[in-house]
């Protein structure tokens, strides 16, 4: 089980819906409880693998591009909106529109993110460029930046990876 679940199932009821914007190859999400589970990723081979260890309850998954997804389109909305490593890859003004989106489509909304930018072009495993480019970091939302749209720091973990984690949560 990946370290983040039982700090994100601290924040879901089982008997919640939850959408995972920027799902990938859902490797955080795929453990936590819950009565209903959307996956939305750009890239269809992220998904692809995904369906290899499908989240446990009842799934919808969906490819998508996040950033065109305009607010109020669930209705009803949401639950729990989450963004596990995701943000960081969109373009530095879809991120700014994306936070400020989230309250539309759940009642709390949690992101997972680098505190710092790094480049992330070459893959650290292999040595090769990204097989991707949805996997490359275009952006950093700072602290700042979520704190000043009404977000709590919900954990910093340090050096994970090199980089701090950040847990951010806001209820819509």
């Amino acid at each position: 089980m990946h370290w983040l679940v039982p700090i994100i199932q601290a924040e879901i009821e089982e008997t919640d819906s939850v959408l995972d914007l920027c799902c990938g190859q859902g490797l955080v999400m795929r453990d936590v409880t819950c009565a209903l589970y959307m996956g939305i990723d750009i890239d269809g081979r992220q998904l692809e693998r995904y369906g290899d260890e499908p989240h446990r309850g009842p799934s919808i998954y969906m490819v998508a591009d996040v950033t065109q997804i305009v607010p109020r389109c669930f209705e009803p909305r949401f639950d729990v909106v989450v963004c596990v490593d995701g943000i960081e890859h969109l373009e530095p003004g879809d991120a700014v529109d994306f936070l400020t989106h989230m309250p539309h489509w759940a009642r709390k909304s949690i992101i997972v993110t680098p505190d710092q930018f790094f480049d992330n072009s070459v893959n650290d495993i292999t040595g090769k460029p990204q097989e991707s480019e949805y996997r490359i970091h275009k952006s950093l939302t700072t602290e700042e930046d979520f704190v000043a749209r009404g977000f709590t720091v919900k954990l910093k973990q340090p050096e994970v990876a090199g980089y701090n984690c950040m847990v951010y949560v806001k209820e819509n």
